[in-house]
């Protein structure tokens, strides 16, 4: 049973552009920041929670570009656009959440809407 959290008003806002890219904008966008984008459409149309990790930095490698929960259950996501492969510790780290529990996915262009109808009917 979970607990009321006061958030305050700002939490979740941004100032960057994010959902008001205009038509210029989203054609200068890579093949992979179109998919991330259709990833995040989705995940907001059937209410999912997500995180987009920073990958640079301090932070562990291989890490899913989107980690989310849906319905109490976790689940990773890493993009990519054509036939792009996953790194070798991208696939560790998706096998290891898989090990444990977790749902892990490689969406591109070709499996996006196999995606959403993952994401629409099996977190019943």
């Amino acid at each position: 049973m979970g607990s009321h959290v006061d958030v305050p008003w700002w939490v979740g806002r941004s100032n960057r552009c994010g959902g008001n890219r205009n038509a210029q904008q989203r054609r200068s966008m890579t093949p992979e920041a179109k998919v991330k984008e259709k990833i995040k459409k989705i995940l907001k149309t059937h209410a999912v929670w997500y995180a987009m990790p920073h990958g640079a930095g301090y932070g562990n490698a291989g890490i899913p570009d989107f980690l989310c929960c849906h319905k109490g259950k976790f689940l990773a996501i890493e993009a990519k656009a054509g036939k792009g492969v996953l790194t070798a510790l991208q696939r560790k780290e998706l096998e290891t959440i898989k090990r444990t529990g977790g749902d892990a996915w490689l969406v591109n262009e070709d499996n996006i809407d196999i995606f959403e109808d993952h994401i629409r009917n099996s977190y019943d």
